[in-house]
């Protein structure tokens, strides 16, 4: 990290899509659920060795609410910066994200000031990248294909998130679109808002008040992105809270060689002083200021770069 030049790494642990069923389909869950419980209390402890250079990410047992209710509230004022879930419950045999089922799941995040992330692949990733032998894809080929597909997958998530409601009845709720990018996110809000006026939505669904998805989206919503370069036509869709930079590492498509530096300048050459400190450090450092300054760093004083 010293090397590279950034200060803080945000760790997401990678949950449901990376096959979690050894810990959803154990016959015993209490102790489905201790391992865990373990996982979390052993990343604050990793955490605690280097003050002020981590910020952990929660993992709860998304398959029980009671429990990851339990499992946020124990944890609610450890120095985690967030939970992880899966951003496509219906492809794990549970309720779809839109589901008041996940109501106190929310509220407990909220009350504790966590933000929650969707990592891509958090749906049924396998079945998705699945391949006919037919298809030629093989070697490099394949894994450049498939990197759109999990990408593209967290649009409909998203997309998802912004029509549930969830938004309108959790105000200061945060969430998080992790390692997607943000090319699809103007198209999706573009749509997203034509739908909304052309449907009657406002009219059928009080709950929205005056607010389009896009602004739900502005208010509530960020996204990671490593490789495209910004521009100012992001900035004007998309605003400039959203975007925050990421590493990517230690992925086959992250940004630590040759140096972080160059990439970055590849991706933020073009903008100004103010734009790279919002994207490079101060979107994610009020997103995850209380974490921080559960470490010693202040928020507001930008060292060098906080990335995920």
């Amino acid at each position: 990290m010293d090397d590279q030049g950034f200060e803080m790494q945000v760790l997401y642990p990678n949950l449901a899509g990376f096959d979690w069923k050894p810990f959803v389909q154990h016959p015993n869950r209490n102790l489905a659920i201790a391992h865990l419980a373990a996982y979390n209390d052993f990343q604050l402890e990793w955490v605690a060795k280097y003050p002020g250079r981590f910020i952990p990410m929660m993992v709860i047992p998304y398959w029980d609410v009671a429990a990851s209710v339990a499992e946020i509230e124990r944890l609610a004022d450890s120095g985690f910066g967030g939970i992880v879930t899966t951003g496509a419950p219906h492809e794990h045999g549970q309720a779809p994200l839109g589901s008041r089922k996940w109501d106190p799941l929310w509220k407990a995040c909220e009350e504790a000031g966590l933000s929650v992330s969707f990592h891509t692949a958090s749906g049924d990733f396998r079945e998705m990248l699945k391949h006919d032998e037919d298809d030629g894809l093989v070697g490099g080929v394949r894994v450049a294909a498939d990197g759109p597909h999990i990408y593209l997958a967290n649009a409909v998530i998203v997309s998802d998130l912004l029509v549930s409601g969830i938004l309108a009845r959790f105000p200061t709720l945060q969430f998080v679109s992790v390692e997607s990018g943000i090319g699809w996110a103007p198209f999706v809000l573009d749509a997203l808002d034509k739908r909304f006026q052309k449907n009657g939505v406002f009219r059928s669904h009080p709950e929205f008040g005056d607010m389009l998805p896009s602004d739900f989206f502005k208010r509530q919503v960020s996204l990671n992105f490593w490789f495209e370069q910004l521009d100012d036509y992001h900035l004007e869709t998309l605003s400039l809270k959203p975007l925050m930079f990421e590493t990517d590492f230690p992925h086959p498509t992250s940004f630590h060689r040759p140096t972080l530096e160059e990439n970055i300048e590849l991706v933020l050459g073009r903008q100004p002083e103010e734009v790279r400190r919002a994207v490079l450090w101060d979107n994610a450092a009020r997103l995850y200021g209380k974490a921080m300054e559960k470490q010693g760093v202040n928020p507001s004083q930008a060292v060098a770069g906080l990335t995920s």
